[in-house]
């Protein structure tokens, strides 16, 4: 909550510094003019993360009550970690495409949009799995460093960081759903995502941080399937409706 509301705060204070250079007025009178964006956009946002969130917390709860749970639990929260250095690049490469694709598609320019788009997917994907392969060949070296009772006997770190690799890719997809304000869309594909990871955590728990791991490859799957076909659906859909 405070992390929210302090990166609100920067973005609030340097838009009114921007205006003022500019000599434009920020204005809250006509705000409920803006009631069809927040539906549109704020709305869906919000709910995705709720039912992603929910799905999470969720799947720990399941695999803390199984047998040892808690120690499987403590494994994946360590190879989780790990995870983090997959997604840090890619991460910062989809802010920085974010507004580039909203600008190429606002100005109507098709093949740029596709090439800019391509290039993401690609570049993200191609850094994830080069960490990803990095990272598992150091696995065992990196896990010892949380403490000698972290050893991964079943394969959680490989199988977690597959999974990493699929959603890196299927992130990178998302930004055509943004650009093109489908976000009810996201709602639908994070619903199915936290369907298929609460299914498969069901019924591989027994397994472990395993089978935690192997229900997120299982979801992120599920996302990225639905991701390509909703961006060339849309993206097809635009085109036909210019031509």
């Amino acid at each position: 909550g405070s992390n929210a509301f302090l990166v609100w705060a920067i973005y609030h204070f340097a838009m009114r510094a921007e205006c003022r250079k500019r000599n434009c007025e920020v204005s809250y009178r006509d705000f409920r003019k803006e009631g069809r964006i927040l539906l549109a956009m704020s709305a869906p946002a919000s709910l995705s993360g709720i039912i992603g969130s929910a799905a999470i917390w969720a799947t720990t709860v399941i695999l803390s009550r199984q047998n040892n749970g808690y120690a499987q639990l403590a494994i994946f929260s360590a190879a989780n970690s790990l995870r983090l250095f997959v997604t840090f690049f890619p991460n910062v490469l989809g802010r920085v495409m974010m507004p580039v694709l909203n600008s190429l598609l606002a100005n109507r320019d098709p093949r740029r949009f596709e090439s800019a788009f391509r290039a993401n997917v690609a570049v993200s994907g191609g850094v994830a799995a080069s960490v990803a392969l990095v990272l598992l060949t150091m696995r065992h070296r990196l896990l010892a460093l949380f403490g000698k009772d972290f050893i991964d006997k079943d394969g959680a770190v490989p199988m977690l960081l597959l999974a990493t690799v699929i959603e890196v890719v299927a992130c990178s997809i998302y930004p055509v759903i943004f650009v093109y304000g489908r976000m009810w869309r996201q709602v639908v594909t994070i619903g199915l995502w936290a369907a298929s990871l609460l299914l498969v955590t069901y019924l591989t728990a027994s397994q472990g941080a395993f089978g935690l791991a192997t229900a997120y490859v299982a979801a992120w799957t599920v996302s990225l399937l639905f991701y390509a076909y909703h961006a060339w659906n849309l993206h097809r859909t635009s085109i036909d409706q210019k031509t």
